[in-house]
């Protein structure tokens, strides 16, 4: 990710349902400003702004309504470290985001596991 660039809080497994577990391993800790991984409360609290997600804007479900947007509640910032790998479960239970990168370029590995039915034969593998 280069300066500016982030992305929104999601879980995984709602991008791709075969993710089962994530995990990023980060390959630098110098050589860009901010650019955590940042976790979330499942529940949202409400707070300013408008449309969905922590910066307002967005057509999600309270798009264009009178409702406050839904505001995730920090969990944990995962601070990026060279080699360090942060590894978990895809689903809600592990909302998250990358936070903008305010200068430089943020490098990290992300890694997807699925599992699959010990039934399936090698034919099915890759539908």
């Amino acid at each position: 990710m280069g300066a500016g660039e982030s992305s929104t809080v999601h879980c995984d497994e709602s991008s791709v349902e075969s993710f089962h577990f994530s995990a990023f391993l980060f390959l630098q800790d110098a050589g860009f400003e901010c650019g955590e991984l940042v976790f979330y409360e499942r529940e949202a609290g409400t707070g300013g702004g408008g449309g969905d997600g922590p910066h307002g804007g967005g057509d999600g479900p309270h798009a264009g309504s009178d409702r406050p947007p839904l505001v995730p509640k920090l969990r944990l910032r995962v601070e990026q470290r060279a080699g360090r790998l942060a590894a978990f479960s895809s689903g809600w239970e592990n909302i998250h985001s990358v936070a903008p990168v305010v200068g430089g370029e943020r490098w990290s590995l992300p890694v997807f596991w699925s599992f699959r039915d010990n039934r399936s034969s090698a034919a099915d593998f890759g539908r």
